[in-house]
């Protein structure tokens, strides 16, 4: 493990200070402002760690995005197990572990800190974060794990996808179609009749599932099957018109050609 780097690069730190996220370091380094060192503390930290060198590592701890942090962390406290496990009132091991904090010098040199020193020193008072942090490795890996759901928790009320398929499938037994003449411009839309509307699908929808999602999200899920509603109109397309006037090839309208062509394209409405 290496000391901090106290040399600035005065172009890379112009460069971070345009990301939106800086701003939320500033907020967080406001809230964990240096505090005073330990006391009478026999390690002596205070020698070892000169008040210039503490402003030095709580400054650039701050400066670190998130999981940069947590890895700081994870470096700089070392887990051993205890020689005398602790033991609580109830007689039962309540203490397996101990935590040895580490801070380098100016030279890079490593020195053991005291609890109250190491924290205060980043600004903390509390060593929940040191617990959490600790806690998201398993032993034998060299870092923590990725707290890949920081701000990205699911909403609360999310529609499930078992739920979602419910939606989907109601929609879809309305039988939505293409239409013929509106194909060329609009090859993804399918269409249900003008006398249908949304308000009907969900009524009919709450019968047969009671309470599995509110209107409005049965309305956002026809919308993304991209379903309108319009009349149709009374022409039809050309395939349909040939089909109409033809005469059969053959006796055996399986064997004709137009007629075959005829029913894969409506098929496919």
């Amino acid at each position: 493990m290496q000391g901090l780097n106290v040399v600035e690069n005065p172009a890379k730190k112009a460069m971070f200070r345009t990301d939106p996220a800086y701003h939320k370091l500033e907020k967080a380094r406001a809230k964990h402002n240096l505090k005073p060192p330990c006391n009478n503390c026999k390690r002596k930290c205070s020698d070892r760690i000169p008040h210039k060198w503490r402003r030095a590592i709580h400054d650039q701890f701050w400066e670190m995005p998130y999981e940069a942090r947590r890895q700081w962390l994870f470096d700089h406290i070392q887990v051993t197990e205890t020689k005398r496990p602790g033991i609580n009132l109830q007689g039962l091991y309540d203490r397996n572990h101990t935590r040895l904090y580490r801070f380098s010098d100016e030279t890079g040199h490593q020195y053991m800190v005291c609890k109250k020193f190491f924290l205060s020193t980043l600004g903390y008072t509390s060593d929940k974060v040191i617990t959490v942090t600790l806690n998201s490795a398993t032993p034998g890996e060299i870092s923590p794990q990725r707290d890949d759901k920081r701000g990205r928790h699911d909403p609360k009320h999310k529609l499930s996808a078992e739920n979602q398929t419910l939606i989907t499938d109601h929609i879809n037994s309305f039988n939505p179609c293409i239409s013929h003449y509106r194909h060329e411009h609009a090859p993804h839309r399918k269409y249900l009749p003008p006398e249908l509307s949304i308000k009907e699908m969900y009524h009919d929808f709450q019968k047969s599932h009671p309470g599995v999602a509110g209107y409005d999200t049965y309305r956002k899920t026809v919308n993304s099957l991209n379903i309108s509603f319009a009349k149709l109109g009374e022409e039809e397309c050309e395939l349909c018109l040939i089909y109409d006037k033809h005469e059969h090839d053959n006796e055996d309208t399986s064997k004709c050609a137009k007629c075959a062509a005829w029913k894969e394209h409506n098929e496919k409405c």
